[in-house]
């Protein structure tokens, strides 16, 4: 598991991935936002607990938790130096009173922690946030997979569960010989298809779609949606089943830049 997860951060796309993200935090430590630094959130992460897991592994999933919590909008997250100084310093064992405690002295307004686990060939991870009053605000436990592109979107759903969960969403677009026809999901009616435009805001999962037109057979499927993805589902409505589905990633939110910080709060 150590070696295949030493390939991943090792391979040119991963290279590609964290320059980007690199790029990223350095243009918001200047300020790029539109002219004007971007306020928000102070976000730490304390170190993760390992269980049967070697050091250099846990270090590599906490570096891309720091890449994808530092690109969600809204976050400003505190440098990695000043991160892990008070954390060796305090030696916090994770539980909140000792988290709220972190917070204040690292200068964030709540912070990230979690425990990771190996399970087979993926990881198990347990995470929690918390703020400087020790109140526990959110926790996602997920399973990530040990390939790249699986194990990086993973983390990046996690992230974004834990810290923006109103933007933790999906979209859905029907295709096919439906012009005409009602489109219900969950129950609710979205409009009569073809719609101008995919339906998003959906939380990820599975999804009761309901097509209805004169003169054919009801469609009723459930329809998997998938995070930052738009399920485009084509629909034969004259056999009232689904030709086929594909996943088409959505381009991320637009944001103003994110400042790392490494300075406490004022």
């Amino acid at each position: 598991m150590a070696l295949a997860l030493l390939a991943l951060f090792t391979s040119p796309s991963f290279g590609v991935w964290a320059a980007q993200k690199s790029a990223g935090k350095k243009a918001g430590e200047r300020g790029e936002a539109g002219g004007a630094a971007h306020k928000g959130r102070r976000v730490a992460i304390h170190p993760l607990k390992p269980l049967g897991l070697d050091p250099e592994t846990v270090a590599n999933l906490e570096e891309v938790l720091r890449g994808e919590v530092a690109g969600v909008p809204g976050i400003r997250l505190i440098g990695e130096a000043r991160a892990r100084k008070v954390a060796d310093a305090l030696g916090c064992d994770g539980s909140p009173p000792c988290l709220a405690v972190y917070a204040k002295k690292v200068g964030a307004a709540e912070v990230v922690h979690g425990v990771v686990a190996g399970l087979g060939d993926s990881y198990s991870i347990a995470l929690k946030r918390v703020d400087r009053q020790g109140k526990v605000l959110a926790r996602v436990d997920t399973e990530v997979g040990g390939e790249r592109e699986v194990l990086i979107d993973g983390i990046r759903a996690a992230a974004y569960q834990l810290l923006r969960p109103d933007l933790y969403t999906g979209s859905l677009e029907i295709v096919g010989d439906v012009e005409g026809a009602t489109l219900f999901v969950d129950g609710k009616p979205r409009g009569t298809l073809p719609l101008e435009a995919p339906l998003t805001g959906l939380k990820p999962g599975q999804h009761a779609v309901k097509i209805v037109k004169k003169g054919y057979q009801d469609f009723d499927k459930f329809v998997d949606v998938r995070f930052r993805r738009t399920s485009v589902v084509e629909v034969d409505l004259a056999s009232s089943t689904v030709s086929g589905v594909i996943y088409e990633e959505e381009a991320p939110p637009e944001v103003p830049l994110v400042r790392v910080v490494d300075a406490p709060a004022a």
